[in-house]
């Protein structure tokens, strides 16, 4: 299990440094999607005080998924899954607590399965 908890803690500093990228580079980590009358023909997502992503014709509602997953929910869910991760290094395979996490951190790893680096017998 080892192999798996590095390879997850990898995944989500790779997602902490990109959020934190996004972050710096907008002013903001919270993101608000602004559909305007004609949605979904025109919608953006404020990215920082004057800042916007645009988006115009059907592809209106990757404004709404792009706000939702703005870097202060990342980072959010990166520390959230950092504990998780950390809570399951305690606990050795012979104790409760490694049978009860296993496959959370298992499921945890799934989002990453089309990493190169991921491997098969890692999937829940």
């Amino acid at each position: 299990m080892t192999d798996l908890v590095e390879f997850l803690r990898a995944r989500l500093k790779e997602d902490l440094d990109w959020a934190t990228m996004a972050k710096n580079q907008s002013g903001s980590g919270d993101w608000e999607p602004e559909v305007g009358e004609n949605a979904p023909t025109l919608a953006r997502v404020r990215i920082g005080h004057d800042r916007f992503f645009e988006s115009i014709g059907e592809e209106g509602f990757a404004v709404e998924h792009i706000a939702r997953h703005d870097p202060a929910r990342v980072l959010r869910e990166v520390e959230a899954k950092r504990r998780i991760v950390d809570d399951f290094t305690h606990w050795q395979p012979h104790d409760p607590g490694f049978d009860a996490l296993e496959p959370v951190v298992r499921l945890l790893a799934l989002p990453y399965a089309d990493h190169e680096d991921f491997r098969e017998e890692w999937k829940p």
